[in-house]
């Protein structure tokens, strides 16, 4: 299960750049890292570098937005993460921050919130 939380994030992410934000398949990600298999602690700084670079993915929708700090943090928490424990952990924080405040999911697709205007 604990997998399958890393390997959704990836594809979402990829999704966002290169499908419609429309989630990819299992491997559908250039390096193929979008993929429960990859998730082992062997493999921690390939796991790293695949959520580091999908962070970056979702952040460079939301730039108009002033994230950028907030984006940096995560980047370094994950850079600096020692076990999957820590990982699950700031994909859980990312998802409940940075992905409720500007994305929604609709119809199996990731939209960015529109801004509200203010009246």
């Amino acid at each position: 299960m604990d997998a399958l939380k890393y390997e959704d994030f990836m594809r979402r992410a990829f999704g966002l750049a290169l499908n419609d934000g429309i989630m990819i398949e299992r491997w559908g990600d250039p390096a193929k890292w979008a993929d429960t298999d990859v998730f082992e602690y062997e493999n921690i700084n390939k796991v790293k570098a695949g959520l580091i670079y999908a962070i970056g993915i979702i952040c460079s929708e939301v730039k108009e937005h002033k994230c950028d700090a907030l984006c940096d943090e995560y980047i370094n928490n994950i850079a600096k993460a020692k076990s999957k424990t820590d990982i699950l952990q700031i994909i859980k924080s990312f998802d409940d921050h940075v992905g409720k405040m500007y994305f929604e999911i609709r119809d199996g697709r990731m939209y960015l919130k529109q801004p509200k205007l203010e009246t």
